[in-house]
């Protein structure tokens, strides 16, 4: 662990996840140079499994200088602060595209600038809006039209990249390769047109509409036993998060 880079250090995750990875740059901000969140919730947005849902559902309604002071908070002063990579779909109907917006303003207040961003690029499909501390990027926030809750992914041009499968969506652009640009980790290129999204809005949808009970539960099928499912149904009906 002594011989690892700290500047190339990160973390990244998709909702659930996304949610964590916020947790994890904000409570070990020393550990990670950046971070990516997608479709996830703002760090501090929830404190139990009902908060978390309301959160997904809606936004916390919280200024930027609240929302920026629950992870100041989180860890001790003087730590260096995480540059973040955020992605959301604007179909997204798991997890409600404002938590993207909340998060980026959030990490906006714990790097010192204000609510509105020193740039933003709109592009057929897509928009990406970045503060900067500086002359650098340290927050971006990148809003995919048409997609639901996943991954966006661009596995049909030239150089494609992964495949699509649940909470895996075509998009058109791939997140993974902007993201790794962002880190310094691939050689930089140009922002690209999300111009196949409007051939997977149904595949994204379809990946969206059931409620998220049934998704654990679905996911859970030839893989737990059944008596291991009963606990797991009873555990989300009891949290009103399965009928």
């Amino acid at each position: 662990a002594e011989r690892l880079d700290a500047a190339r250090v990160f973390v990244t995750g998709l909702s659930a996840g996304g949610a964590m990875t916020a947790a994890m740059l904000a409570t070990y901000p020393d550990t990670f140079a950046a971070g990516a969140v997608t479709a996830g919730l703002p760090f501090g947005a929830a404190d139990g499994v009902q908060g978390a849902m309301r959160a997904m559902h809606g936004a916390t309604g919280l200024g930027s200088a609240a929302l920026g002071e629950l992870v100041r908070k989180a860890a001790p002063s003087g730590e260096r602060i995480p540059r973040l990579s955020v992605w959301h779909g604007l179909a997204d109907h798991t997890v409600q595209s404002a938590n993207a917006d909340e998060i980026a303003r959030q990490w906006a207040s714990v790097h010192g600038l204000s609510d509105a961003p020193d740039a933003t690029e709109n592009l057929p499909g897509r928009s990406r809006a970045v503060w900067r501390r500086d002359g650098e990027t340290v927050v971006e926030l990148n809003l995919i039209q048409g997609l639901g809750h996943g991954t966006p992914l661009s596995t049909r041009h030239a150089e494609p990249l992964g495949a699509t499968a649940p909470y895996m969506l075509e998009a058109g652009v791939s997140s993974s390769l902007e993201i790794a640009r962002y880190w310094g980790l691939a050689p930089a290129g140009p922002l690209v047109v999300a111009g196949d999204v409007a051939e997977t809005v149904p595949q994204a949808q379809a990946a969206t509409t059931h409620p998220i009970g049934d998704q654990v539960m679905a996911s859970l099928a030839g893989h737990v036993p059944a008596g291991v499912q009963d606990v797991i149904s009873k555990a989300l009906k009891s949290a009103g998060l399965l009928r």
